[in-house]
């Protein structure tokens, strides 16, 4: 907590296991009666399988919703991906993003936002919101390349755009890479509070 009111998270490996630990901090956030979160997205993780894209965004969204789709390079049609659950986040979102967002926060901040549930903060994302596909080709070099396209429900798509924020913070990433560092030894509040100087009068 940053404030009573206003609540920070920061998903760092979007694994089923961080996953499940996100979900018992929102819980928290809510007893403890936070009325705002701060979703910062902007982690370098690698590219992450999307169902954990998707147990996170059915964190925030209506259970029997459409969450996303997905669809083969080579294909029209499209895979469906429903909310199962009810949601647990009810309160204002703010997402922060930048070129280091990976595919599944990339995905997570499209999707939100295209539901008009959160504002995009930061700078713009790469466009690389689909699944990759690992091939060995010998024993030292592997071949990854894009398998499948994530469409929001209107079936457009941010592969190759990127997403543009609502409102734009030009922040060099070697500062907020020592941002990150500091707040693993530290809470995160320290990081972006600063400590009054004594003054005379």
């Amino acid at each position: 907590l940053l404030t009573p009111q206003i609540a920070y998270l920061r998903p760092q490996a979007f694994t089923e296991r961080e996953t499940k630990e996100v979900e018992q901090q929102l819980g928290k956030f809510i007893a403890a009666k936070a009325a705002h979160l701060i979703l910062d997205l902007r982690t370098p993780a690698p590219p992450g399988n999307f169902n954990e894209a998707a147990e996170l965004l059915s964190l925030f969204l209506p259970k029997g919703e459409v969450l996303f789709k997905m669809k083969q390079m080579d294909q029209s049609a499209s895979e469906t991906e429903t909310n199962r659950r009810e949601p647990l986040w009810a309160g204002s979102l703010l997402i922060l993003v930048d070129d280091e967002t990976n595919n599944l926060g990339e995905t997570i901040a499209a999707v939100l936002r295209q539901r008009k549930q959160a504002l995009l903060i930061g700078a713009p994302t790469r466009g690389g919101a689909v699944r990759y596909e690992t091939v060995p080709v010998d024993a030292e070099w592997s071949l990854r390349f894009a398998r499948a396209e994530v469409l929001l429900t209107d079936d457009s798509s941010v592969f190759k755009k990127g997403l543009k924020p609502d409102f734009a913070v030009d922040l060099p990433t070697s500062i907020k890479r020592q941002v990150f560092e500091a707040g693993t030894s530290k809470t995160v509040k320290s990081t972006i509070t600063d400590q009054p100087r004594v003054r005379f009068n």
